[in-house]
């Protein structure tokens, strides 16, 4: 990893510590919707609200479906070919990374 990815990775889990627990109450049982949830601090942002307990749906680019599965986001979706707003899904919080 160069410095530069390096230095980037506190400010991203800050920025994700701030939307979670500063910015909501979620916990156990919760839908949250992550919107960039494949980016830096999206990536951090998944895994703080499943420890948490809530259900999260990680949004973002193809490419980046898999990697939010393997940080266990239950639903995953692709903003170019789903626009979620238009589901009729319903989220105690959406988070938008």
């Amino acid at each position: 990893m160069m410095f530069e990815q390096a230095a980037a990775v506190p400010q991203a889990a800050c920025l994700a510590l701030q939307g979670l627990l500063d910015r909501t109450t979620a916990g156990p049982g919760d839908s949250v919707l992550l919107n960039g949830a494949g980016g830096g601090a999206g990536t951090f942002a998944i895994q703080i609200a499943k420890s948490l307990g809530a259900v999260v749906t990680g949004v973002d680019s193809a490419d980046k479906l898999d990697t939010m599965r393997a940080l266990w986001a239950d639903h995953v979706l692709d903003y170019r070919a789903y626009d979620y707003t238009d589901l009729g899904l319903t989220y105690d919080y959406i988070l938008d990374f």
